[in-house]
C-alpha cells in the first residue's frame, strides 16, 4: 500500500512499506514523521503505520494534510499595486475631464476674456499679413483642440478605470489561502 510522507512542509510519496523503513533506519526520517495512505482519516506517526520493532502500531486516525497551495502572493501584490496606481490615475483622468469640459465649455460661451482678446489679436496680425480669417481659424483649432483634450482625457479614464477593474479582480482571484494542518 502507498504511504504519503510530510517532512517539514512538504509532501512526499507515493512510498512502499520497504522504502519507508528504510528511511526510519537511515534516520532519514523520524517515527514521529506524520505519514498517511489510503483508507486513513488523519495523518498519524509514521509508527502507526509500519510496525517498528518493540513498538506496537497505534490506532490513531488523521485527517490528510492539504497541499500547500502554490505561492500566489506575489501575483496578489503585483495586482493589487497595479490596481491602485490605475484606480489614481482613472481619479486624475476624471479631474482632467472635468477641467477640459469647463475650458471648453467656457470657450464655446464666450466667458473665456482671453478668447476675444486673442481673435482680435491674431485677426489684426493675420490682416497686416494678408490673412484676415487667421483669428478664426486660431479660433477653430483651439475649439478643436479642446475638444480633442476633453476625449483624451475621457479615454484615458475610461482605459484607467478597466484596467484598475481588471488588476482588482485578478487581486481578489489571487488571495492566497492559508494551510491547515
Amino acid at each position: 500500500m502507498s504511504i504519503y510522507l510530510l517532512r517539514g512542509e512538504q509532501q512526499t510519496g507515493p512510498h512502499t512499506e520497504s522504502e519507508v523503513r528504510a528511511m526510519l533506519a537511515s534516520a532519514e526520517i523520524s517515527r514521529d514523521t506524520l505519514a498517511w495512505r489510503e483508507g486513513l482519516s488523519k495523518w498519524q506517526p509514521v509508527e502507526a503505520l509500519i510496525t517498528v520493532p518493540g513498538l506496537p502500531p497505534l490506532p490513531a486516525k488523521l485527517p490528510p494534510v492539504l497541499p500547500k497551495p502554490e505561492n500566489r502572493r506575489p501575483l496578489h501584490t503585483a495586482s493589487g499595486i497595479i490596481a491602485l496606481i490605475l484606480a489614481l490615475l482613472a481619479v486624475f483622468n476624471i479631474g482632467g475631464c472635468i477641467n477640459a469640459q469647463q475650458k471648453l465649455e467656457r470657450f464655446q460661451s464666450g466667458s473665456d476674456p482671453y478668447t476675444g482678446v486673442e481673435m482680435m489679436v491674431e485677426t489684426f496680425r493675420g490682416a497686416n499679413e494678408g490673412d484676415p480669417l487667421r483669428g478664426i481659424s486660431g479660433l477653430l483649432d483651439k475649439s478643436q483642440s479642446l475638444n480633442e483634450d476633453l476625449e483624451n482625457s475621457q479615454v484615458g479614464a475610461w482605459l484607467c478605470l478597466i484596467g484598475a477593474a481588471i488588476s482588482g479582480v485578478v487581486f481578489l482571484r489571487s488571495k492566497p489561502s492559508h494551510r491547515v494542518a
